[in-house]
């Protein structure tokens, strides 16, 4: 692969954001771009087709106020469009005459848009909470009655989503209190949406009782409190997880972000019955088990079977706060012919090891040795038969919850399921004290950078780590545990990836089809600048970590080229890899050769 191996095109994103979310406005099958500038909200309508990235010209909505930011995308009035909820800020005059940022309103905006249709239209602008920036974002929309429509929680209220399509309607608003920081779900299994809050000092759960059609004061019982055994900085953060297997979603709590130094993290277990999270029976609803504490500076966790015994272990990182940023960025898309496999459906949608999965599909090449199947952190499962329409595949021990992606040896093309399969544990009847065992310490200065990804790079059946950082080489770190057991001989010493990197920005993707990981990654130097360069996998299954030499996919363009991501944006069954870039924004779908795809290129 050389850079001639790309057509360059260019589609120009003449609007500077900071983020964008993604929904199929005009119901052709596609995700649209939506984003906003001051007053404007903007949308780039989807018009790729089968090979080919494209957009078209952006679409302005003008928003009254003096800016706007869309908040979420949520069908509010049933009819199967995405509608937009919208955060407007209002300035008013203080008493010298100066504007003061001081009022946020957030609104509906209806879909309007027909089936297919070029041009996006919008209609109203239903105003639903207003207050400080503080209030005005705590909102979020899950259904409460049980109707099927998305209702309205926000600060201090929850409302009756009573919309018919195209005609938008609440009912008065059903008085809850401060609601901070919260999530909503099913704890119980009941089939109602309870909320779930976070406080310094608690949680509290508000168990859904409500009767379809109807949201009240009597819709949700007295609200349970679980104390925390030390208190929190800040409201903490909420995780959902099944933790034990039961099918119940147990609660995970700790502090926010690294600039706390009490950093606890609990966990509730859950122990519910379906229609039951009453006071009375509280130790019997939630265990709590406090498991330890971070030290300062390290904050966001992670979970993942490391020692290949099916059990979820629980994951650190130290980082630093980031410093500088541009308000101007450039993004772009390079992407990379046989006909793509892709995945219909596949049973059954959660299962722990061992459990045999039968995809169906097409274009899946005849033969188990013809096809890999790949579960979420890169390990490979068990194929026992496949034919061009049906896969059967043994989910491998330290599989983890996500997407699916099968690889057709024979064509070098891949696909991902649009559903994640749920990777259970085995379930524990009975928690002990020791839920987890004595923390291990790494020497960060030695083995770990910033940042660290996690993926079987030598298809050992282990996941190993590999780490970067903003000064020092990226390197990879083998696992060589054994089941059930981690400690400081765990992992191998580290072997550097790339001797030259100042900032190394790493993904893995099988690029040439041969079953094996590569690595696209960029590097941020002053030769470099940002060049966007892959090295081969070969390394054999288990040995150690063996790369060729770096071949650049793409010289730099502007400065500073970081990869979003490497996914297949058009359905051809080919990688391509998402960048951004500082100054511009703009798109360059560059279309490989079928020459690049072929085994050992």
């Amino acid at each position: 692969i050389t850079t001639a191996s790309f057509q360059k095109g260019e589609i120009l994103l003449d609007v500077d954001f900071d983020y964008a979310r993604v929904a199929d406005i005009n119901g052709d099958g596609k995700s649209d771009i939506i984003t906003q500038k001051g007053k404007k909200v903007i949308i780039y309508l989807n018009t790729s087709k089968l090979g080919t990235v494209s957009l078209s010209g952006k679409k302005e909505i003008t928003a009254v106020g003096d800016g706007v930011e869309v908040s979420s995308i949520t069908d509010m009035d049933n009819d199967g469009k995405p509608d937009l909820i919208v955060t407007i800020r209002y300035s008013q005059p203080d008493s010298g005459g100066w504007p003061v940022e001081s009022i946020y309103k957030q609104s509906i905006l209806l879909n309007t848009t027909p089936a297919g249709g070029q041009t996006p239209t919008f209609s109203g602008n239903y105003e639903i909470t207003s207050g400080s920036i503080y209030t005005a974002f705590i909102s979020k929309f899950g259904d409460i009655d049980g109707d099927g429509r998305a209702d309205l929680i926000s600060f201090k209220k929850v409302s009756l989503n009573q919309s018919t399509p195209g005609n938008l309607q609440f009912a008065a608003e059903t008085t809850m209190g401060s609601l901070d920081n919260f999530v909503i779900a099913d704890i119980d299994l009941d089939g109602k949406n309870d909320i779930i809050e976070t406080g310094t000092t608690r949680i509290r759960i508000f168990h859904n009782i409500s009767t379809s059609g109807t949201i009240n004061t009597s819709s949700f019982e007295t609200p349970i409190s679980l104390p925390h055994p030390i208190n929190l900085e800040g409201s903490g953060i909420i995780f959902l997880s099944d933790i034990d297997g039961d099918g119940r979603l147990d609660i995970w709590l700790t502090n926010p972000g690294p600039q706390y130094t009490n950093h606890p993290v609990l966990v509730y277990r859950n122990n519910t019955t379906p229609g039951s999270i009453t006071s009375t029976s509280l130790s019997q609803n939630f265990d709590m088990v406090p498991l330890f504490k971070f030290p300062t500076g390290v904050g966001i966790t992670n979970i993942a079977d490391i020692d290949g015994d099916g059990k979820s272990d629980l994951i650190t990182q130290n980082y630093s706060n980031s410093v500088g940023g541009f308000n101007v960025m450039q993004y772009h898309i390079i992407k990379t012919s046989a006909s793509a496999p892709s995945i219909v459906s596949f049973s059954p949608l959660s299962g722990q090891a061992g459990t045999v999965i039968t995809i169906n599909g097409t274009n899946f090449g005849a033969g188990a040795s013809n096809n890999i199947v790949r579960f979420e952190n890169g390990l490979k499962g068990t194929i026992t038969n496949a034919t061009e329409t049906t896969i059967t595949v043994t989910a491998p021990a330290g599989a983890m919850t996500g997407n699916l992606s099968v690889l057709n040896i024979s064509t070098g093309l891949v696909t991902k399921s649009k559903n994640a399969f749920k990777a259970l544990v085995p379930k524990v009847t009975l928690l002990p004290t020791t839920f987890m065992e004595p923390q291990v310490k790494f020497n960060l200065s030695t083995i770990f950078g910033e940042g660290f990804s996690f993926t079987d790079l030598n298809d050992d059946g282990k996941t190993d780590l590999i780490s970067f950082s903003h000064n020092k080489n990226a390197e990879f770190i083998k696992n060589i545990s054994s089941p059930g057991l981690i400690n400081t001989s765990s992992f191998a010493p580290p072997v550097p990836l790339f001797p030259d990197a100042n900032k190394a920005l790493i993904n893995f993707v099988d690029w040439n089809g041969d079953g094996k990981q590569d690595i696209v990654y960029t590097l941020q130097t002053q030769s470099s600048v940002g060049n966007i360069y892959i090295r081969f996998n070969l390394s054999a299954n288990g040995g150690e970590p063996v790369f060729s030499a770096p071949t650049t996919l793409l010289a730099a363009d502007g400065s500073n080229n970081e990869i979003l991501g490497v996914n297949d944006i058009d359905g051809d069954g080919k990688q391509d890899i998402y960048l951004k870039n500082t100054y511009y924004e703009k798109i360059y779908p560059s279309i490989f050769s079928s020459v690049c795809c072929k085994l050992g290129l």
